[in-house]
């Protein structure tokens, strides 16, 4: 599991809830979605104008193994999916008896129905740079610089369902995780997303919070983190002119040690 990237995920999933035309129905990781089948056809089983990220491909380049062993995360892919249907469409609130798409009220057209996923686009864009959305923030300062921004259309009219989806997919240079056992900065986003996130009143996004919180907490004796923060075995270890015994200890001979992050950022790794 990568820490950062399930972090990220989820708090780009609470930057976008409510605060586009979709309102609420925003989702992390919805499967289905927008399903395609071997033809190439999509389809989705919602109900209503929906979104939905994903953490997709990731790639570690040479280079950065070396100061966060296999902990790095390299530029990482996410993806915000977003569809609507003509099934989705409501009776129109004159008498015309015409349809309309609930979120803009506009006529139930396929030029609309464009449309009004052109606005949630840029709505969507315009949420994530809310220098005010402090789920934002966290996403940015996760992703730290962006190296590729795209996005794609999806459509189909088979089978008498008329749909349509497109895609937003940002890629950039994702934090590397923390070593199991190190300590979380106070000021870093890792620490603002827990604040956030069992401040939220979300049971689900707390109890993920948590569990990922679990998944890097343990007492961990200085040498054996810095092992572990740069993949260094314990024959590495020995060549230094360490000795690896004193991975297992509670003290060691470590006072401090200042790991290099990718994109720039320290690591400080105390013996307090």
């Amino acid at each position: 599991m990568s820490i950062c990237r399930a972090v990220a995920r989820l708090a780009l999933v609470e930057a976008i809830r409510g605060n586009t035309s979709v309102g609420a129905n925003v989702f992390d990781s919805l499967i289905g979605g927008l399903d395609f089948d071997p033809n190439g056809s999509v389809s989705t089983l919602e109900e209503k104008p929906f979104a939905a990220v994903y953490s997709d491909a990731a790639m570690v380049k040479t280079g950065e193994f070396a100061d966060c062993g296999f902990h790095a995360n390299g530029d990482t892919m996410f993806i915000i999916e977003f569809g609507i249907a003509a099934a989705m469409f409501q009776p129109a609130s004159d008498e015309s008896g015409e349809r309309e798409i609930a979120e803009t009220g506009l006529a139930a057209t396929d030029a609309n129905l464009e449309f009004s996923l052109d606005l949630l686009t840029r709505q969507i864009m315009d949420t994530i740079v809310d220098p005010q959305n402090t789920w934002s923030a966290i996403f940015l300062d996760m992703l730290h610089t962006v190296s590729k921004l795209e996005r794609a259309r999806i459509g189909n009219d088979s089978d008498g369902i008329r749909l349509a989806g497109q895609q937003i997919r940002i890629t950039g240079a994702l934090l590397a995780d923390p070593a199991k056992g190190a300590v979380i900065d106070s000021e870093s986003p890792l620490a603002a997303f827990f604040v956030l996130a069992a401040a939220s009143g979300n049971a689900d996004l707390a109890g993920k919070a948590a569990l990922l919180e679990q998944a890097m907490s343990g007492e961990v004796a200085d040498l054996a983190l810095l092992q572990r923060m740069t993949a260094m075995t314990s024959q590495t270890v020995a060549a230094l002119g360490l000795n690896p015994l004193d991975a297992q200890e509670p003290d060691l001979v470590l006072n401090e040690a200042v790991i290099g992050m990718p994109q720039g950022g320290e690591q400080v790794v105390t013996n307090d």
